[in-house]
């Protein structure tokens, strides 16, 4: 049977409020879910969520990205760094406009 390893809140930052003890300006946060934390009878972890709306609960599922494919996604093509202005390569004359 699977054991409940960790609960965490999900949160969003909605204000903030100037705290009565201190006068530190902190955020005021709205808490909008959870993520529960299992671990199976075979020792892998897995989590799940519930996200509260103004249209009730929605589900979430969570899972660990396999490393080969986020570098894949993740990829972007080298840019050139600039070089100066077009003026340095071309001359005024050969500027078209």
């Amino acid at each position: 049977m699977p054991k409940l390893v960790k609960r965490e809140s999900i949160n969003v930052v909605i204000g903030e409020y100037q705290d009565k003890q201190t006068g530190q300006t902190k955020k005021q946060r709205k808490q909008i879910g959870e993520r529960l934390t299992f671990q199976g009878d075979d020792g892998s972890h897995y989590a799940i969520g519930k996200l509260w709306g103004p249209h009730g609960v929605t589900e979430v599922s969570f899972y660990e990205e396999d490393q080969n494919k986020a570098q894949n996604t993740m990829h972007q093509p080298q840019r050139q760094p600039a070089r100066g202005s077009m003026k340095d390569e071309f001359g005024d004359e050969q500027i078209p406009f």
